[in-house]
């Protein structure tokens, strides 16, 4: 019987740095894709509120969105956020 590895999430609650961000996976809570994080808007006490990014329709056609976010965390597994 294995046992499905624990996700490696390290919580963000305070962001010094939202450009670092920009190029991360984006993801939702049961670890699928959903695009490319464009920009991280932040409070003005760092704690993360937007996320911008950009999602692949089809083969060519790209949409950028604006979610709004409540609870983010960093993948420690992979360069992604994953949202809660």
């Amino acid at each position: 019987m294995s046992e499905e590895p624990e996700k490696s999430l390290e919580p963000l609650e305070r962001v010094e740095e939202p450009e670092a961000y920009s190029g991360y996976g984006l993801y939702d809570p049961l670890d699928q894709y959903i695009g490319v994080v464009e920009r991280l808007f932040v409070s003005e006490f760092g704690e993360p509120q937007y996320v911008r990014t950009t999602l692949k329709n089809g083969l060519f056609k790209r949409a950028s969105i604006l979610l709004p976010v409540e609870r983010l965390a960093r993948s420690t597994r992979y360069t992604g956020l994953v949202l809660q």
